[in-house]
């Protein structure tokens, strides 16, 4: 086999069938950001970034429609991101860092983790109206809630706050970890087969936009439920300290950049 394409598992059949750039569709984005324990938020971070000046944690809800590759189908996600700084030999890279993303469609978790290296994992995500004063948005897996953020008195932003939001969005870089373990030969430690940092480039045009408030509730009662359930666990123990404003935007244009995403050295 050769290797002149990109080739996705499974890989008897060909060259990956994902477009190089994905781009338009429409949707809606919805998140918050609080301050925790420097200590706590750094135990969750590989060794090749480290935290910003203000230990953070962004929790991003998404909904994207007419999706290009899903033949104009739609899915949600919500993620929970560390804003981080990347200082490598050659550039320092500062960015949020993917830390778990929850997505309700199967095919994007599986493009994400084989070869952005976003850490994706399966969740019910319901479909809200990102657009009115108050909504709630969550992620559940076998009918027990992971993450749950209650938007309140939200209202409608300036349009000049909401052109610069969407200038400040048009491009943007996502941060992951592509961590691949590894299977051992018999009577070998297994090392992992892949475990860098990445680098992901989209971006988001924005027509319309609110701002007001939130609540943030992590289960820490869900570690029955498989995979998901401790990591909702882990993140209820992250000490609350601050809640920032809480923000929601109109999405009209968008785009991913497939061929754009690099290992970090």
């Amino acid at each position: 086999m050769t290797y002149d394409l990109r080739v996705d598992m499974p890989a008897s059949f060909g060259p990956s069938a994902m477009p190089a750039v994905s781009r338009g569709g429409t949707g809606w984005v919805a998140g918050v950001s609080f301050e925790t324990e420097r200590e706590a938020l750094a135990d969750l971070l590989p060794p090749f970034y480290e935290l910003t000046e203000t230990p953070t944690v962004q929790l991003s809800y998404a909904r994207l429609d007419e999706v290009d590759w899903l033949g104009g189908r739609s899915y949600s996600l919500l993620a929970v991101n560390i804003p981080v700084v990347y200082r490598g030999e050659q550039q320092t890279i500062a960015g949020p860092f993917a830390s778990v993303v929850w997505e309700d469609d199967c095919h994007s978790i599986i493009a994400g983790r084989d070869y952005l290296g976003i850490p994706k994992l399966y969740a019910d995500i319901p479909e809200v109206a990102v657009g009115e004063s108050a909504f709630r948005v969550s992620c559940s897996l076998y009918g027990t809630e992971l993450l749950g953020i209650t938007f309140s008195d939200m209202e409608p932003m300036a349009q000049e706050v909401v052109d610069y939001a969407s200038a400040e969005s048009s491009t943007w870089h996502w941060l992951g970890w592509k961590h691949v373990p590894g299977t051992p030969l018999e009577g070998a430690v297994a090392e992992p087969d892949a475990s860098y940092p990445t680098i992901v480039t989209q971006g988001n045009t924005y027509d319309q936009g609110w701002r007001g408030s939130a609540d943030i509730a992590f289960n820490a009662d869900s570690v029955g439920i498989p995979i998901s359930g401790r990591i909702a666990n882990r993140l209820a123990q992250l000490p609350i300290l601050r809640v920032d404003s809480a923000m929601a935007f109109h999405v009209i244009d968008r785009y991913l950049d497939r061929s754009a995403t690099r290992r970090l050295e």
